[in-house]
């Protein structure tokens, strides 16, 4: 019993930051209906900056701040170079191509600037941890929990109760019309992957505060796990991806028991192939690309 309550407490831990991860992707994935394949590359850079600020300043704040800017530049960018030239070309595959080559550009521009070695990260997180089931719990997990949920909400409230997220929403509608009849289309679509952007960055942060290291695949890993746990979660709302975050890193802990970290994965992606045959609806969110 022991067993599993420690295993239980490890998951809930791993899925904290799986769901920030989810959440981050799902506000492109769910909101435009894209698949940005460079989200975790930008949550990679994002990282970066943040320990390129540590090193420089020691200051936590500092270096979480401009973590999660540097998030948000890279992300409209991302949006700027690799999505707008081809917004109404009506192509989905093109898209996903010039996503994949932001993100090698993204990975060599970083591996340039702070080498291919894995990096040691500070703890830049609240301290302490909590006691459940006799399994000790960072107090930062329940805290990335809470605030993920917190910030789904915010979402799915802004998108439907505020004026700039009818004007986002009528744009993930039908971006031709929307462009007709005069809304910001470009402004509205660069914000959406700012702030996916600014997410990605605490993703990362959090991630690489928790395990203490960073490495240049993180921006493979956080893509495979962010997309699995979107549609897992399914794409109907920012809690929905909050909720496959929690269940992915609750399965991935109990079915990679045993296994050497680097099959986390494999077994990601095990449990998505899963959801896909047993709940056909999933499979058109996990193409959808329109």
């Amino acid at each position: 019993m022991s067993t599993i309550a420690t295993l239980a407490v490890l998951g809930l831990g791993t899925g904290a930051v799986y769901a920030v991860f989810a959440l981050g992707y799902a506000a492109v994935y769910d909101v435009l209906g894209l698949m940005n394949l460079a989200h975790g590359d930008v949550l990679m850079v994002a990282t970066f900056a943040c320990l390129g600020v540590w090193e420089a300043t020691a200051s936590p704040a500092l270096a979480v701040l401009a973590g999660m800017a540097v998030g948000a530049v890279a992300g409209a960018v991302v949006d700027q170079t690799a999505f707008r030239p081809l917004r109404f070309t009506g192509d989905a595959l093109a898209p996903l191509v010039t996503s994949l080559g932001a993100a090698l550009v993204l990975r060599n521009l970083t591996q340039w600037r702070f080498g291919a070695a894995d990096r040691a990260f500070p703890d830049l997180l609240p301290g302490g941890e909590l006691r459940l089931a006799g399994a000790g719990l960072p107090v930062a997990a329940p805290l990335a929990i809470a605030a993920a949920v917190a910030v789904a909400l915010a979402g799915q409230r802004f998108l439907v109760r505020t004026r700039p997220g009818l004007i986002v929403t009528a744009v993930a509608e039908d971006l031709t019309a929307a462009r007709l009849v005069g809304l910001p289309v470009a402004l509205a679509v660069a914000s959406v992957y700012a702030i996916a952007g600014v997410i990605a960055g605490a993703g990362g942060i959090l991630y690489a505060a928790t395990f203490e290291t960073l490495k240049l695949s993180l921006g493979w890993s956080a893509t495979v796990i962010a997309f699995s746990a979107a549609v897992i979660g399914a794409r109907a709302s920012l809690v929905g991806a909050v909720a496959g975050g929690l269940g992915l890193g609750l399965a991935t802990t109990f079915l990679s028991y045993g296994l050497p970290s680097g099959y986390r994965e494999a077994v990601s992606f095990t449990v998505l192939a899963c959801v896909l045959v047993a709940w056909p609806d999933r499979r058109s969110a996990a193409v959808r690309s329109d």
